[in-house]
């Protein structure tokens, strides 16, 4: 019963999302929400919601934490765009336990930092300065339906702090709240037998260090951010959450205790203002289309080289993506860099991430 009530509640999440959408909005609020913040997919242009499979999917794809054998967690920063201003910083922080027959649970902090802001009156007298940030505190549940597909669902509530109050004569403070629901599918280990693996040095070498858990094809599908518009001081102004739908792919290529080869891709589209003709619209790179690719391979399990592509044609960010593992799967330091660039307001961010996910493949 409970594994029909989640692949019917996605369903239903996905259309009221979609009557939610067709209305003309001309901007999203909070879009905090949509920073990628694991370094590992940062460095592959930020591609991650079939790939996920660790306690970080709480934010790519809930489904994705029925990967954890037992326990796992990550902890992630980014000094975020340095081109811009040298106070603006985003932290996530993530956990998720295996339940066995009962599932998967989990739980994530995510903040941005906004600085420190100058306050004036109306005649631009300065009366004081205070600082601003965003969060979002999230359970995540997620059930392994068959041996290969899982479905998850994240709840979050949303608080910005913009202003202490008002500007000007305006009443109330400039603070809103929210709540949120994110919605995933996946379907993992689709023709494994396209994976090359072989053990060629050693199988305790493998045993100690690798954790993988998957092989072949994966295939994820997640609606995130599904709840009422965000307002400030004026309830007639609110805004809309960032909602979004992603759709993702990911593949192992090679797996042997050598050599490790894996490449993925997200295919985004948000929903906020679109039209009827959504379904039109949704391979069209000038309605609001993100497409995020990339790969990485790793040597003896202990070091991972990637790259990515992050292509954005309405927000004008097109870059490429670069970044580095290290470690043994099940505990990991992962950074993640984006080249200084010509207007370009992601240009030199960094991600920095320290995750693990035990037991130990050995156990």
């Amino acid at each position: 019963m409970l594994r029909r009530l989640l692949v019917l509640l996605f369903f239903v999440c996905f259309i009221l999302q979609t009557k939610c959408s067709f209305a003309d909005v001309p901007r999203a609020g909070v879009l905090f929400l949509q920073i990628d913040p694991d370094a590992r997919a940062g460095g592959m242009g930020g591609a991650s919601v079939a790939l996920a499979d660790d306690a970080v999917a709480t934010y790519y794809n809930p489904a994705g934490i029925t990967g954890v054998k037992l326990v796992s967690g990550e902890v992630d920063y980014a000094h975020w765009l340095p081109e811009l201003a040298s106070d603006l910083h985003h932290t996530y922080v993530c956990g998720a336990v295996n339940l066995g027959e009962y599932g998967h649970v989990g739980i994530a902090f995510k903040h941005l930092s906004l600085g420190e802001s100058v306050r004036t009156d109306e005649h631009g007298n300065v009366k004081g300065v205070f600082d601003s940030y965003e969060m979002a505190i999230g359970v995540s549940y997620a059930y392994q339906l068959t041996d290969n597909f899982s479905s998850g669902l994240n709840a979050k509530y949303i608080y910005s702090r913009l202003a202490e109050q008002g500007a000007g004569l305006e009443k109330g403070k400039g603070t809103g709240q929210s709540m949120a629901l994110d919605v995933g599918l996946l379907w993992e280990n689709i023709l494994p037998e396209l994976t090359i693996t072989e053990t060629l040095v050693s199988p305790d070498l493998s045993k100690l260090l690798g954790n993988r858990k998957s092989r072949g094809l994966s295939v994820g599908l997640v609606v995130s951010n599904i709840g009422p518009d965000i307002s400030y001081v004026d309830l007639n102004q609110a805004d809309p959450l960032p909602r979004e739908l992603r759709i993702g792919g990911a593949y192992r290529a090679v797996d042997t205790d050598l050599v490790g080869i894996s490449v993925a891709m997200d295919y985004c589209k948000g929903l906020v203002g679109v039209t009827k003709n959504f379904f039109k619209e949704y391979f069209d790179p000038k309605h609001g289309v993100i497409l995020k690719i990339g790969g990485e391979i790793t040597f003896l399990y202990l070091l991972t080289l990637r790259s990515g592509y992050l292509y954005d044609e309405e927000g004008d960010v097109k870059t490429w993506t670069y970044g580095v593992g290290i470690g043994p799967e099940w505990g990991r330091f992962n950074i993640s860099h984006i080249p200084e660039q010509h207007d370009l307001a992601l240009s030199s961010t960094t991600r920095l991430s320290l995750s693990f996910d035990y037991p130990l493949s050995v156990f």
